[in-house]
């Protein structure tokens, strides 16, 4: 039920069962990362960690055309006399926000996914009764495990769109799957010492999305991971992953590039921005690259504008 990326195959499956039980996990994960920014935790690329995300883990408020009214979705009652939904902590006024909506505007809020009924809302989509279990599933039912073939639209998620809730779920089924808990701190400690990562001991690395700032990684270790990745995929897979200029997160960035064979990802937290991926240059000839700007205090448009004449220089040298 992802807004963006909505997938049928396990809905379908759950409308043709007779009986839907939901045992909650004994273990659940932590739905803040270590190292989130408060003040981005009311933005929809802040959606919580949960154990089974539905609807990307975020309310969607549109306008209705005809009677001008707020329509929040999914149909969860809101709370009465409050300016907050759920995550009390943040300081933004969602009246306010809701009272600048335009009914060509969609605005996507992250919920509590620790005071939202999982179940309840599994029955509002399936039309059917879902109870919930406090018990865990029991030993004698061994998990059958799901794998949709849909790949490419999951790394276009993360690549192009910088999905980082599925970014996190993804992390978290590895664990499931690996260790049998879905934590990311100890799914990220076992592929440290068992996914034969060559470069582990020179990163710090605390998320599955990298919206933390414990983050800690250089140029040398991402062109290492890019250059991996080019060797399992080959070049002409590994570039659809990527988006190109105008595309995905360079669509409003990098403009002015005179060269439509760059397939990079852009990375931004504030005053830093990142910038990695592959080009051809004007001879012919293919590289991997990785632009790091640290502590800026310049504008992203003056950053940006930096990183385009130095991959230009490269483009007409190299």
């Amino acid at each position: 039920m992802h807004p963006k990326y909505a997938d049928t195959l396990l809905l379908n499956f759950f409308k043709k069962q007779k009986q839907l039980v939901y045992h909650l996990p004994q273990n659940p994960p932590i739905p803040l990362g270590e190292g989130w920014a408060w003040d981005d935790l009311h933005y929809y690329f802040s959606a919580q960690k949960s154990p089974f995300p539905i609807y990307g883990n975020l309310m969607r408020f549109t306008r209705d055309n005809f009677t001008q009214k707020i329509k929040p979705f999914p149909p969860l009652k809101l709370p009465q006399n409050t300016t907050h939904f759920g995550l009390k902590e943040n300081s933004y006024n969602l009246p306010s926000l809701l009272d600048k909506l335009t009914t060509k505007d969609t605005l996507f809020i992250p919920f509590d996914t620790q005071k939202i009924d999982f179940a309840k809302l599994l029955s509002l989509a399936i039309d059917r009764k879902v109870t919930r279990e406090t018990m865990p599933l029991p030993s004698h039912l061994p998990p059958k495990r799901w794998f949709s073939p849909a790949t490419d639209k999951l790394y276009r998620a993360m690549m192009h769109d910088s999905d980082n809730l599925i970014a996190e779920s993804l992390l978290l089924m590895v664990g499931e799957s690996t260790i049998g808990k879905l934590s990311t701190a100890e799914t990220i400690l076992y592929l440290k010492q068992n996914g034969g990562i060559p470069f582990d001991s020179q990163m710090r690395w605390v998320d599955g999305s990298g919206l933390s700032r414990y983050n800690l990684l250089s140029p040398e270790i991402i062109v290492k991971a890019l250059r991996t990745i080019l060797n399992i995929r080959g070049w002409d897979a590994t570039k659809t992953l990527f988006p190109t200029t105008g595309q995905g997160t360079m669509e409003n960035s990098f403009q002015s590039i005179a060269m439509p064979v760059v397939y990079a990802k852009t990375g931004t937290l504030n005053n830093n921005f990142c910038l990695s991926g592959y080009f051809v240059s004007k001879k012919g000839r293919r590289f991997i690259f990785s632009i790091m700007v640290n502590h800026h205090m310049s504008s992203k448009k003056a950053v940006t504008n930096a990183c385009t004449q130095l991959l230009q220089w490269y483009w007409r040298k190299a």
